[in-house]
């Protein structure tokens, strides 16, 4: 994943939204309790950019990846 690929565009203790920069893709991560970690980031839904050249579950994993990183660096997740 190169750097700046996505960015932050909402974070809350229930939600972390990312956005692919350059496609316009959304993606949506619900911040849950779970068993044996306290919080963590569950599938959320996405918002496609019908204009994008990929579809979004081509960039699914590595902003799941971004999410779950800069949400654990911002204190939301375990």
């Amino acid at each position: 994943m190169a750097a700046g690929e996505f960015t932050i565009e909402r974070q809350t203790r229930g939600w972390f939204e990312v956005r692919h920069i350059r496609e316009g893709h959304l993606y949506r991560f619900p911040i849950i309790e779970g068993q044996h970690v306290r919080r963590k980031l569950a599938d959320g839904p996405r918002t496609e950019n019908p204009n994008a050249k990929r579809e979004s579950a081509f960039y699914a994993i590595q902003a799941r990846v971004f999410a779950e990183r800069e949400a654990r660096k911002a204190g939301l997740t375990d």
